[in-house]
C-alpha cells in the first residue's frame, strides 16, 4: 500500500515506530527517500515513554541505515521534502 501511496504523489511519514518495528523498517526499505518526511509523533511512541522532537535525528539514523546512505544526506533530503509539502507544492 505504501507503494500506491507514494505512486500517486504523497509522502510518507515516518516516526520512532522505525527503532523497533520491522514492520515500519520493510515498509522504508520499499519507498524512495524522496517520498519520507520525518517525524516523532510526540509525545506518543517514544523510546521509555518519552518522547521529544530531538528523537527525528534517530529517525533520521535509521532511514540512513536502512538506505545506505549518511544520516547528513537523509536529512537534506528529508528536509528538501518537508519544504515542498509546507510550500504547497506537494501533490
Amino acid at each position: 500500500m505504501a507503494e500506491e501511496i507514494v505512486d500517486k504523489g504523497y509522502f510518507i511519514g515516518v516516526t520512532g515506530q522505525i527503532l523497533h518495528s520491522t514492520r515500519v523498517q520493510n515498509i522504508v526499505d520499499r519507498i524512495s527517500v524522496d517520498s519520507i518526511l520525518t517525524e516523532t509523533d510526540s509525545p506518543y511512541l517514544g523510546v521509555d515513554d518519552r518522547n521529544t522532537p530531538l528523537m527525528v535525528q534517530k529517525v533520521v539514523e535509521k532511514i540512513a541505515d536502512l538506505k545506505n546512505l549518511s544520516s547528513g544526506e537523509v536529512a537534506k533530503i528529508t528536509s528538501e521534502n518537508s519544504t515542498e509539502f509546507f510550500s504547497g507544492k506537494a501533490t
